[in-house]
């Protein structure tokens, strides 16, 4: 596993895959699919990646993580586009207080179980890593 910090503002999440995160200490591990670099990040920018297809969005000393999703109607495709239950918010990690030196990540994707839209992730936090192996990644020709 490679490690690449920061950079979260060069990443582009729209019609990435995730699944459930998981809370470890102080950490929220967001598993990814299809995650898209954005030409200014530094594995697109030295080592011509441009698509992780397996990683872990981690955010670390994380105060709050809120996430509104919209399940579809044919849960066996995530490729259904037709989507009929009322949207719900998710709250995975709560803080009554959230330091002033917390940085706000929003993003959108994709969910598995269950299959939804995620319109919104909200996550409070003091960092931002990506976990990643670099043999389970598209290069641009």
């Amino acid at each position: 596993m490679e490690i690449i910090n920061n950079y979260f503002e060069e990443i582009h999440s729209t019609e990435s895959i995730f699944r459930q995160p998981k809370i470890e200490n102080d950490a929220l591990f967001v598993p990814c699919k299809e995650l898209i670099l954005m030409g200014g990040h530094p594995l697109c920018q030295l080592k011509k990646i441009y698509k992780l297809y397996d990683c872990y969005m981690i955010f670390s000393n994380a105060y709050h993580s809120e996430r509104s999703i919209t399940e579809y109607l044919d849960s066996t495709s995530l490729e259904c586009s037709t989507i009929t239950k009322e949207p719900q918010k998710i709250v995975d990690i709560f803080s009554e207080t959230i330091p002033n030196n917390a940085i706000k990540f929003e993003f959108e994707g994709r969910l598995v179980d269950p299959m939804a839209s995620i319109s919104e992730w909200i996550v409070y936090a003091n960092s931002f890593s990506l976990h990643f192996d670099s043999q389970k990644s598209e290069t641009l020709k």
